[in-house]
C-alpha cells in the first residue's frame, strides 16, 4: 500500500540532514572567531537549542492557525536552506569587523552577542517546523504522541546521514561554503519534490543537480572573497580546511603567515622568533646531539640548528600536515617529508619531518632525544593546551635520552608582569614541576621554560656556550642577551612570579590554562571580561556543581503530578547534553580534532536517539519503572566513563582507542535520552486544543541549552571534567528517588 507521509518523510530526513550539518559549519566558523576556545563550544551549542526551542514553543500557534501544513512546511524549509549560506558569508564579514587586527582575539561579550545573533535565523526557523511536520503526521497514526515520536525519531535519522555525508565526501571535495551551497540546493530539491510526489522529482531532482553544479563555480568565487574580507589590508593566498582547523594564508609585505582557527600559527620570513625558539634551548644544553621539534617545522629552523656543531639529527614533528600542504600550494614548493642538509664544514645533518598527534607518537616512539622544543601557539584552547598539560610532560620526559632537557616558552614581558600574566606563567612552571625535578624561567618578550634534571645555573651555560660556539645569528647574539638576561630582569621575573604564586597544576582533567588565557586575553583587550572570567574562577570548586544540585532539586520539588513529566524532560536533557560536552571536551583532549569530529560525535548521539526513541514504548504500562530503569542506565554510564578516565594513564586505553571509545559513549548518551523522551511523551503527552507538539521537544532543548551553558562556561573550566562527569551522576542518583511520572 503507498505511503502517503512518504514525501513528508523524506522531507523531514532532508531536513535533518540540513540541521546537522548547518550545526557543524556555523560551530566551525564561529570557533575562528573564537580562536577555537572550547569552553565557547558550550554556549555556542547552547545557543543553537535555545532558539530551536524558543521556534519550537512560539511557533506553535502559528502552525495550528497555518491551513495549508505542507506549503508552511516546505516554506519554513526552503527558508532555512537558504540561511545556511547566507548566515557563513555574514559570519566571516562580521569577523573582519569585531577582530580589530589580524589574530587578535576580538572583544569577548560583543563577540558572544554576535555569536548567539547570527545562530538565531536559521535555528528558530527550524525549531517552528518540528510543530507544523507534528500537525502533518498527526493524520497518518492518529495521534499527536506517535507523531511527535515519529518525527524526532525521522529527524536524527536524517541527521546521521547528514554527518557521516558532510564528514567523508561534502568536507574532504569542497570547502565549507560550497558544503552549505550543496546542502541548501538538497533541501531546495526536496521541498519542491514534495508539491505532487508523482512524475515531477526526477524532473526536480535533475534540475538541482544542474543548478548546483553550474553555480559552484560562482560560489567558489564569493568563499574566495569572503575570507578576504577577514583579513582586510592582506594578500590571500589561499586557504584550506583541515581535520584540526580552519587554515587560511595571506601576505603582505614580503612575509607570509598562516592562521589557524583564527590564530596566526607562522608567519615566513620571521628570523627573531625562530632564531629564539631555536637558539635559548639549544644553548641551555652543552652537548645536544640529537634534537626533537614539536610545532615549527620549516627551513629557516632547520638552517638555525644546523648552526650548533654538535646536533646530527633533527625530528621535526608537526601536528596539522595542512600547514605545510598549504604553505607548498601557495609558494610552489615541495614541503618534502626528508631533506639532508650540509655545509662544507661539517657532516649532513639528518632532517625528519613526522607528521601526526605528538603526543601519540611521543608515546610509542624508541628514540631518545637529547633536546626536546615545544613551539606551539599558546593554550588559548584545549587543542594547544594538551601540549602544556602534566599528562604530555610526562610523555616528553621518558623520551629524553639521560642528561636531556625540554624547553617550552609562552608570552611573557621584559620589563613589566601583570598579574594575570604571572599567574599563567606560574601554572606552567608548576604543572613542569610536578614531572621534572628542576625548571629554570628565562625572561623576555616570550618567558622560556627549561625543564631537566638540574636547572641551576642555566643562565651562565647559556653564556658559555654562546661564546664557545661563535654562531652566526642576527638577533641571539652577544650584543642582545646580555641585556635580556640581566640579573635585573631575571630577579623582576622570579620576584613577580612568587607575588602571584598559586598551587594549581594544569593537567588534561583539569584544563585551566585555557580559561587564564582567557582572562589574559580580555586584559589585553582592556575588557570588562577580565573581571568576571577571574571572578568566576575564584569561586570555590564545589559551588558550581552544589548549586545545580539545589536547583533541579528545588525544581522537582515545585513541580506539579502534572508537570513533573516536563521537569524530568528538563533535567535529562540537562544532563545529557552536559554529559555531550564532556565528551567533546574528552575528545578534544585525548585526540585534538574536535574540529573534525564534532560532526561524527553528533551522529552517534542522533543514532542512539533515531533508535531509542524507536521501540514501541517501553514504558506504557508502568513508565515510573521505566524511568527510574533510565535514571539507573544514566548513572551508569557517567560513572563508566569517569572509572575509564581516571585509570586511562595506566591502561593506556583511551589513548589507543579514544575515539571510538568516545563514540560509544555519546552513542549510548543518545540511546538512552531518546528512550527517556519516548517513555515521557508516550505516557504523558496530552492533547488537547491548547497543546503545542513541540512542548517536551523544546523543553528538552530548553535543559540540554542550560546545561551546555553552565557545562562550558562554569562546571568544565572550574571544576573539571571529572567532577562535571560526577555531577552527572549526582543528578541521576537525586532523580531516582524523587521523580515519579503519572501512570
Amino acid at each position: 500500500m503507498k505511503d502517503d507521509l512518504y514525501p513528508q518523510k523524506i522531507h523531514i530526513l532532508a531536513l535533518g540532514f540540513c540541521a546537522v550539518s548547518t550545526q557543524a559549519v556555523f560551530l566551525r566558523e564561529l570557533l575562528g572567531l573564537f580562536h577555537g576556545t572550547e569552553f565557547t563550544l558550550g554556549f555556542l551549542l547552547s545557543s543553537w537549542l535555545l532558539w530551536i526551542a524558543a521556534g519550537g514553543l512560539l511557533g506553535g500557534g502559528w502552525s495550528k492557525k497555518a491551513q495549508n501544513k505542507k506549503r508552511l512546511t516546505r516554506i519554513l524549509s526552503i527558508m532555512t536552506g537558504a540561511l545556511l549560506p547566507l548566515t557563513i558569508i555574514i559570519i566571516r564579514l562580521s569577523r573582519g569587523i569585531l577582530q580589530e587586527a589580524r589574530g587578535e582575539f576580538p572583544g569577548y561579550l560583543k563577540a558572544l552577542l554576535f555569536a548567539f545573533m547570527i545562530i538565531g535565523p536559521f535555528t528558530f526557523f527550524y525549531g517552528m517546523i518540528y510543530n507544523t511536520a507534528s500537525a502533518l503526521f498527526r493524520e497518518k497514526f492518529g495521534s499527536i504522541r506517535e507523531s511527535i515520536t515519529s518525527v524526532y525519531r525521522l529527524e536524527a535519522a536524517g541527521s546521521i546521514a547528514g554527518a557521516l555525508i558532510f564528514s567523508f565526501l561534502l568536507l574532504r571535495h569542497f570547502t565549507q561554503l560550497e558544503a552549505a551551497f550543496i546542502v541548501f540546493m538538497t533541501v531546495l530539491t526536496v521541498s519542491l519534490s514534495t508539491f505532487r510526489f508523482s512524475w515531477r522529482p526526477f524532473a526536480i531532482v535533475t534540475f538541482g543537480v544542474a543548478a548546483c553544479l553550474a553555480l559552484l563555480p560562482s560560489v567558489a568565487e564569493i568563499d574566495s572573497g569572503s575570507y578576504a574580507r577577514i583579513f582586510p589590508q592582506y594578500d590571500l593566498k589561499g586557504f584550506l580546511s583541515s581535520k584540526y582547523a580552519e587554515l587560511v594564508a595571506v601576505s603582505r609585505e614580503g612575509m607570509l603567515s598562516v592562521y589557524a582557527g583564527g590564530s596566526r600559527v607562522i608567519s615566513i620570513p620571521e628570523p627573531e622568533i625562530v632564531e629564539e625558539t631555536v637558539h635559548i634551548p639549544l644553548l641551555s644544553h652543552d652537548d645536544p646531539v640529537d634534537l626533537l621539534i614539536i610545532g615549527s617545522s620549516f627551513e629557516s629552523v632547520i638552517e638555525e640548528s644546523a648552526k650548533h656543531p654538535s646536533v646530527r639529527s633533527v625530528d621535526l614533528m608537526n601536528l596539522d600536515d595542512g600547514i605545510s600542504e598549504l604553505i607548498a600550494e601557495v609558494s610552489e614548493k615541495d614541503p618534502g617529508r626528508w631533506i639532508e642538509i650540509g655545509d662544507a664544514g661539517r657532516e649532513s645533518l639528518n632532517l625528519r619531518r613526522i607528521y601526526g598527534d605528538p603526543r601519540a607518537l611521543l608515546g610509542s616512539t624508541r628514540k631518545k632525544y637529547d633536546l626536546i622544543i615545544i613551539s606551539v601557539p599558546e593554550p588559548i584552547n584545549i587543542q594547544w593546551n594538551r601540549f602544556y598539560t602534566r599528562e604530555f610532560f610526562t610523555v616528553v620526559k621518558n623520551a629524553l635520552a639521560e642528561g636531556g632537557i625540554a624547553a617550552v616558552s609562552h608570552i611573557s614581558s621584559e620589563n613589566y608582569i601583570s598579574a594575570r600574566q604571572a599567574v599563567v606563567l606560574n601554572i606552567i612552571v608548576n604543572t613542569i614541576r610536578e614531572v621534572f625535578d628542576d625548571v629554570a624561567v628565562i625572561p623576555g618578550g616570550r618567558a622560556h621554560f627549561i625543564a631537566g634534571e638540574d636547572c641551576v645555573g642555566i643562565i651562565a651555560k647559556i653564556f658559555f656556550n654562546l661564546e664557545d660556539r661563535a654562531l652566526d645569528t642576527r638577533y641571539i647574539n652577544g650584543s642582545f642577551l646580555p641585556s635580556r638576561l640581566s640579573p635585573e630582569r631575571v630577579e623582576h621575573l622570579k620576584s613577580s612570579l612568587e607575588a602571584h604564586a598559586l598551587d594549581i597544576v594544569n593537567s588534561d582533567l583539569y584544563p585551566v590554562l585555557p580559561y587564564h588565557e582567557l582572562i589574559l586575553e580580555a586584559e589585553r583587550k582592556r575588557s570588562g571580561a577580565a573581571e568576571a572570567l577571574e571572578a568566576v574562577f575564584r569561586v570555590p570548586v564545589y559551588i558550581f556543581p552544589a548549586a545545580v544540585i539545589v536547583i533541579l532539586a528545588l525544581m522537582i520539588v515545585f513541580s506539579r503530578r502534572r508537570t513533573m513529566d516536563r521537569t524530568a524532560v528538563f533535567i535529562t536533557g540537562f544532563s545529557s547534553f552536559l554529559f555531550q560536552i564532556s565528551v567533546m571536551t574528552l575528545f578534544q583532549v585525548f585526540s585534538g580534532i574536535l574540529y573534525y569530529g564534532l560532526i561524527l560525535i553528533s551522529a552517534f548521539f542522533m543514532t542512539g536517539i533515531s533508535l531509542g526513541s524507536s521501540f514501541r514504548n517501553p514504558g506504557s504500562e508502568r513508565p515510573s519503572a521505566a524511568v527510574r530503569f533510565l535514571h539507573i542506565s544514566f548513572l551508569i554510564l557517567s560513572a563508566a566513563l569517569v572509572f575509564l578516565v581516571l585509570n586511562s594513564a595506566g591502561l593506556d586505553l583511551m589513548r589507543i582507542a579514544s575515539r571510538w571509545i568516545l563514540y560509544a559513549f555519546s552513542f549510548l548518551n543518545g540511546f538512552i535520552t531518546g528512550s527517556y523522551y519516548r517513555v515521557i511523551v508516550s505516557s504523558s503527552y496530552i492533547e488537547n486544543e491548547r497543546s503545542v507538539p513541540a512542548v517536551y521537544y523544546s523543553t528538552d532543548l530548553f535543559g540540554a541549552s542550560l546545561g551546555g551553558l553552565i557545562g562550558g562556561f562554569f562546571l568544565l573550566p572550574v571544576a573539571g571534567i571529572r567532577s562535571t562527569l560526577l555531577l552527572m551522576a549526582a543528578i541521576h542518583l537525586m532523580a531516582l528517588f524523587t521523580i515519579r511520572i503519572r501512570e
